[in-house]
């Protein structure tokens, strides 16, 4: 079973989430302590901030194109 499966939204949320989590983690265990201050922040916020950029431009579409909204999603 793919996720897109059970609803076409579920893959950009869960691609936001699975993005920001290693990301969140290197902050809070200091894991670019030693090193000038721009660098940690290019490495660890480039990859999740492109991929939230593109699950957005994602989600737009399919609430432009196919009328699908996460509230939608959301509703039993």
């Amino acid at each position: 079973m793919r996720t897109a499966d059970t609803h076409d939204l579920v893959p950009p949320v869960l691609a936001i989430a699975q993005s920001w989590e290693p990301a969140l983690l290197d902050v809070i265990t200091g894991v670019y302590s030693g090193v000038p201050m721009l660098a940690p922040v290019v490495v660890m916020m480039g990859a999740p901030v492109t991929v939230t950029a593109r699950s957005c431009w994602e989600t737009h579409r399919l609430r432009h194109r196919h009328g699908l909204s996460l509230r939608q999603a959301l509703r039993p």
